[in-house]
């Protein structure tokens, strides 16, 4: 369904235990872990597991069980007169006697109140795989046996990238600390073969971004920032990402300047906007599907009159749009919602007018969402560039 935009732009410990539990009941409980044989934790398959501080039993302990089991096989099969059958016998003996000591605590201990279940200690092929978008922090008390996971993990988007999806090379982004890094995440959105248009376009959009911090930084200078105009502000920055993500489709046109749309020239309103999201579905006819104003500071009186003026126009537009799709449901019209964009220097926040549900001829303006032009490095590992792309994608027209 189509509809029309006005935008406003204005300027201006870990999961696991840290240490041993405080244990209120028997002290049996200290058996449950001293039954584990001390050679479990050196098999190869656990062999970059960091024992949990607490479960391993003190040598002493180990070789004192041991004897205990070993002078108890021998005065039992003494009795049995089996003491002539040999090693095999023996060592089976040993293998069996554990495993009943250690279901006997445990049942024991399980009348107690505080009885904690046993810690179930899996394989490292049964871990999930990081995700490749989620910044994970690496630990700060490493050991040999730890398994830190960092920032500077490869991605499979760097060496594969034709497997991968436009949207996950935002990974790149969150490696970002230094101009070596960042160009890097260049070279890696540069290698990308995008699918469609659509992913062609946000690559267009991520490189605009990320070669002007590479190649231009005194443009975010405090010095250069003084010296800019509300048209610096937006042909400097907004109007390539503004016409590649909004301006790809053939009947969708991108007005700049101090236009005024149609609805509101009918209705005696000369509002001038500084861009119009014009629709052209006919030669003869111009819908406006999103307003823009734009500033070059974010102060109180610009901020509210450019948004008072562009709800207006909004809404104008709303009132015609309704008009001119004449096969339109009553219950469908709370569903059409028109767009609004205020942007003020670096910052954009979006908008929407739609018609209430609860009451006849009442408006409802909802703040969506804000984004922003990314100043820093520090901006974009934070993810700034990602909610501009949503922010468009949420205004799209369709």
């Amino acid at each position: 369904m189509s509809y029309c935009i006005l935008l406003d732009s204005s300027g201006t410990k870990g999961a696991g235990d840290s240490g041993p539990r405080k244990k209120k009941g028997k002290e049996k409980a200290k058996d449950v872990a001293s039954s584990i044989p001390a050679d479990f934790f050196e098999d190869e398959e656990y062999e970059d597991f960091q024992v949990p501080i607490g479960l391993r039993p003190p040598p002493s302990t180990i070789a004192r069980e041991q004897r205990d089991i070993e002078e108890a096989t021998r005065l039992s099969l003494q009795r049995q007169g089996v003491a002539e059958s040999g090693e095999s016998s023996s060592s089976t003996n040993v293998l069996q006697t554990p495993q009943i000591a250690r279901s006997t605590v445990i049942a024991d201990f399980e009348e107690d109140d505080d009885f904690q279940e046993p810690i179930v200690i899996r394989p490292r092929t049964t871990r999930a795989t990081p995700s490749v978008t989620t910044p994970v922090q690496a630990s700060t008390q490493a050991t040999e046996n730890d398994i830190v996971i960092g920032t500077s993990t490869k991605t499979e988007t760097t060496n594969d990238a034709n497997g991968a999806n436009i949207t996950k090379l935002t990974g790149q982004f969150k490696k970002i600390k230094s101009m070596k890094q960042l160009t890097a995440a260049v070279n890696a959105i540069q290698s990308y073969q995008p699918k469609d248009i659509h992913e062609k376009i946000v690559q267009r959009i991520y490189l605009y971004i990320l070669e002007m911090h590479a190649d231009r930084q005194w443009m975010f200078s405090k010095e250069s920032i003084k010296t800019y105009s509300e048209a610096d502000y937006q042909y400097k920055f907004w109007s390539y990402i503004f016409e590649q993500y909004l301006g790809r489709k053939q009947d969708v046109m991108l007005r700049w300047g101090d236009t005024i749309s149609e609805s509101c020239k009918k209705i005696g309103k000369k509002f001038k906007l500084d861009l119009r999201l014009v629709l052209t579905p006919e030669e003869d006819i111009d819908l406006d599907s999103c307003t823009r104003e734009m500033a070059k500071r974010a102060t109180v009186k610009k901020i509210y009159k450019d948004k008072l003026k562009s709800t207006i126009a909004t809404k104008c537009r709303l009132n015609s749009f309704v008009r001119a799709v004449p096969h339109i449901q009553a219950r469908e019209l709370p569903s059409v919602k028109m767009p609004i964009l205020q942007v003020a220097g670096f910052q954009g926040q979006l908008s929407f007018i739609y018609l209430s549900k609860k009451k006849k001829k009442e408006y409802t303006l909802q703040e969506a969402a804000s984004f922003s032009f990314p100043q820093s490095l520090k901006q974009i590992k934070g993810g700034v560039i990602e909610s501009l792309i949503d922010s468009l994608a949420a205004i799209e027209v369709r």
